[in-house]
């Protein structure tokens, strides 16, 4: 009976891994697509650019190295990972490499090779990858969370601050009180953002929330200055209590930040979702996608970051969003494909 074939290696899950062949040789590269070929997805290098593009590593022959030593160096900087080099190399030839070439490459495999060998030492350097890749999205959402915390900690913390100044002023247990809870929501914040960094949106903690009752008491924990808030829900949406606040409150800064001191939010809903509007400036004309991406921002001192976790915490929850116009020529966000009961 034969052996059951490996199974194919991923670098990304759900995506086989990509071999890119860089061969001068012609007939070498049909051999080793077929060689190679269950396990990996094969693409040919073609046109000026050999080396541009996604793919896990590269395979070359001689011809093919001397077509773009000058661009490995390159290449692999700009993936921002460990991308591997493969030569093959008439094993007669071996020992005559120039210094400089073997160098540049990761791996030189002697020809002719089983292609039990070969497969296994691709292998080997494709592992590599896999876990370089693994570290590089490690340290991204590191570095996201820590954006993270640091964005959604600002607010209830700036309450907390405004609250026992006013108490040390001759203030009474109100502003205690609601120093407190400023630092209660702190605290959830940071253990909440934790599990979403481990673990995810988990569907099993999803509860029915009141959409009104919710929106209420997030913006009794936003430092809403002189703005106004309507509410126009009496219905109950199904999530994760703890990010539909996370959300809702970053939807409120956002409109406070954008839209000045007196304007008015209202949070209402629609058929298969809801929707948070204001009555302020609205979004620049041909922003309305870009308003999501981490860094940008329309106002002075922001971050940048605050529509980019509304749209995390959404496509976590399944829920798609999108920026609009508001028909009084604010700024609307519909939160769409949201299971809805009342």
């Amino acid at each position: 009976m034969a052996p059951p074939s490996p199974e194919p290696p991923e670098t990304i899950p759900g995506r086989r891994a990509t071999l890119r062949l860089v061969m001068h040789d012609g007939r070498d590269r049909e051999l080793l697509a077929e060689a190679l070929g269950e396990a990996y997805e094969i693409e040919i290098a073609n046109g000026e650019r050999p080396l541009a593009g996604e793919y896990d590593a590269a395979v070359l022959d001689l011809g093919g190295l001397e077509r773009v030593e000058d661009r490995l160096a390159e290449a692999k900087a700009a993936d921002g990972a460990f991308l591997p080099f493969v030569l093959l190399l008439e094993e007669r030839d071996v020992g005559s490499l120039a210094p400089g070439r073997r160098a540049a490459v990761d791996d030189v495999i002697a020809m002719p090779a089983s292609r039990e060998g070969l497969r296994a030492r691709v292998e080997n350097l494709v592992a590599r990858r896999r876990t370089s890749l693994e570290l590089r999205r490690q340290n991204e959402r590191l570095e996201t969370f820590a954006s993270v915390v640091s964005h959604d900690l600002r607010n209830p913390l700036s309450v907390a601050e405004g609250r026992l100044e006013l108490a040390m002023d001759g203030g009474g247990e109100e502003d205690l009180e609601a120093a407190q809870r400023a630092l209660a929501r702190m605290r959830e914040l940071i253990e909440d953002l934790l599990t979403l960094a481990r673990e995810g949106t988990d569907p099993d903690s999803f509860r029915w929330v009141a959409l009104g009752e919710l929106a209420e008491e997030c913006w009794a924990g936003v430092d809403s200055a002189g703005a106004t808030l309507a509410v126009e829900a009496d219905g109950e949406l199904r999530g994760h209590p703890s990010r539909i606040r996370q959300l809702l409150e970053n939807l409120f800064r956002n409109a406070i930040e954008h839209g000045g001191a007196d304007v008015t939010v209202t949070v209402g809903e629609l058929e298969d979702g809801f929707f948070v509007e204001d009555d302020g400036e609205g979004i620049p004309a041909g922003k309305h996608e870009a308003v999501f991406e981490t860094g940008y921002s329309t106002g002075r001192g922001g971050t940048g970051l605050g529509l980019a976790i509304v749209a995390e915490i959404a496509r976590r929850h399944g829920w798609t969003i999108a920026a609009t116009d508001a028909p009084g020529g604010g700024a609307r966000f519909e939160v769409l494909g949201v299971e809805r009961r009342g």
